[in-house]
């Protein structure tokens, strides 16, 4: 029989820093477990949907299987945005078929999951966990009263997109810290007094901090000089929490356990530039026509007259529904279907353009016969874009979806082009010209105007602990691997269909003698 196996996720955790601070001694625990064990780098769905990782994580599956690239997608049926709802996104994940076998699993706080249904174990969605694609949930229902009970459930935290004084920085650090140690407590409770075979456990403050405090670039004016150790640890001081809560939360599993601990994507300087695709798209001209003039000064007009607190608390109160059409409202528009031929989608680092085709769109008024040399029309014209200082281009590459994902059952639910942008941090722009197109300023020159400093890495990464290293090999790994990873530790044989591999290897025959 398989020992009980704990897979802890570290979201969005920068493998280069778990590989500096693992050798240097800053993150004991995590040193220990890969001196012990084994560790890889894995390949991850971030390389072009930044949004996909957790879906594609729980699902095994890549986003043209899953049509999952985002917590909010488009809605060609509906023409418009939503998370992506059962309709869409009808996938298991694994650990509830796995638990049907005889494992029995207790699932905390994994991000970007439906709403729990009955199964063999515990699973909580939400309750510390911000990144949600359904309603928060348990199963059973009265786990929730039963966590809270032992442990203060901690504030719920929603994004604030703009920039941000150090003092609001660091408050938002320290916030991310009391909700690392109230998840690990959470969890280690669940691990000490209830049975179970396979456990997953998620942490998002290296997430939340590293889009936040990655570097200055989403610092309101200066950092200033009695802050900046404070600043520039912040972001330190955050892994050396996770590694402490990976410390306790295996400590709470008790003995006869395996340790699997990963993050399915990274974190670096921010380069997007996709909150200015919309303008970008508008002055192409032939590509599209964009959103009526009428309903696009309108967006402006509003913006400008709400100061973005007021927007922000606003919206904080509104459920889930409402607040992702307010936010697809700020951040793309209202297009009027019938004059626009190519729209952006929403996204927050490759951005993401989509036609309006007739046949797939409600509204559709494009002829798909000129789908291909519309796309290569967009891409060829985005380059013609630069930094206004230097002259380097804003985008690194542009692909249609299909020369990445040929094919998959939801293929026609992922946008048509995708854009990856230069790799030079976008805070550094004062504007954006064009020799053809017109110039463009940069909202907050020297700073990113969503006061985001840092955004995702394609890279993501596995620790093995010692009792299962010698079973496991990293090398070549991609995240769609990791569930059929774990169906093999918990010694079941994964289900077909998945797009991914075992990392477990092999069995060998016997030597010859």
């Amino acid at each position: 029989m398989p020992r009980r196996l704990l897979v802890i996720g570290l979201d969005a955790a920068e493998s280069s820093l778990i590989e500096r601070w693992t050798a240097d001694g800053t993150l004991p625990v995590l040193a220990a477990l890969r001196r012990a064990g084994t560790y890889g780098r894995l390949a991850s769905t971030a390389d072009w949907f930044v949004g996909s990782t957790w879906m594609s994580f729980y699902s095994g599956l890549n986003p043209a299987e899953t049509g999952g690239y985002h917590n909010i997608v488009w809605r060609p049926d509906r023409m418009d945005h939503g998370r992506p709802d059962e309709d869409m996104v009808s996938i298991e994940p694994f650990w509830r078929p796995l638990s049907r076998q005889g494992p029995r699993v207790i699932a905390f706080d994994v991000p970007m999951t439906q709403t729990p249904r009955p199964f063999n174990g515990i699973e909580i969605n939400g309750w510390a966990n911000n990144d949600l694609i359904g309603p928060i949930g348990s199963w059973p229902p009265d786990v929730f009263g039963r966590v809270g009970g032992d442990v203060r459930r901690p504030p719920f935290f929603v994004e604030n997109y703009r920039l941000q004084t150090v003092d609001e920085l660091l408050e938002l650090r320290d916030g991310e810290l009391v909700t690392c140690r109230a998840v690990t407590a959470a969890a280690s409770a669940l691990l000490q007094r209830e049975p179970w075979d396979l456990a997953l456990v998620c942490l998002q403050a290296a997430h939340i901090v590293g889009h936040k405090l990655w570097d200055d670039g989403g610092v309101a004016g200066a950092v200033p000089a009695d802050r900046r150790d404070a600043f520039d640890g912040a972001l330190r001081s955050t892994y050396v929490a996770c590694d402490t809560a990976v410390g306790r939360l295996v400590e709470a599993a008790g003995g006869d356990v395996d340790v699997l601990v990963i993050a399915l994507h990274g974190m670096g300087p921010n380069l997007s530039r996709t909150d200015l695709l919309g303008d970008l798209l508008r002055r192409i001209a032939g590509a599209t026509s964009g959103p009526s003039a009428g309903r696009e000064r309108l967006a402006r007009v509003l913006r400008r007259l709400l100061p973005h607190e007021l927007r922000y608390n606003i919206k904080r109160r509104m459920p889930f529904r409402l607040q992702d059409r307010l936010t697809v409202f700020w951040r793309v528009g209202a297009p009027d279907w019938s004059r626009t031929r190519a729209f952006p989608v929403f996204a927050d680092l490759t951005a993401y353009v989509r036609l309006n085709l007739e046949g797939r769109e409600a509204q559709g008024c494009v002829d798909p016969a000129d789908r291909v040399s519309i796309l290569d029309d967009i891409a060829e014209a985005l380059g013609d874009f630069r930094d206004a200082d230097t002259g380097e281009p804003i985008l690194g590459e542009a692909r249609r979806t299909e020369e990445i994902y040929p094919k998959g059952l939801r293929h026609a639910w992922l946008p048509d082009l995708i854009l990856r942008w230069s790799d030079q941090p976008a805070a550094r722009h004062r504007a954006i010209v064009s020799s053809r197109y017109g110039d463009i300023a940069w909202p907050t020159p020297g700073r990113h105007p969503t006061g985001r400093s840092g955004n995702h890495r394609p890279d993501g990464f596995l620790i093995a602990g010692p009792g299962i290293a010698e079973r496991i090999d990293p090398s070549g790994g991609h995240i769609v691997d990791l569930a059929p990873t774990i169906w093999e530790l918990m010694g079941r044989a994964p289900p077909p269909g998945y797009s991914g591999r075992s990392l477990v290897r092999a069995q060998r025959e016997p030597a010859l003698s």
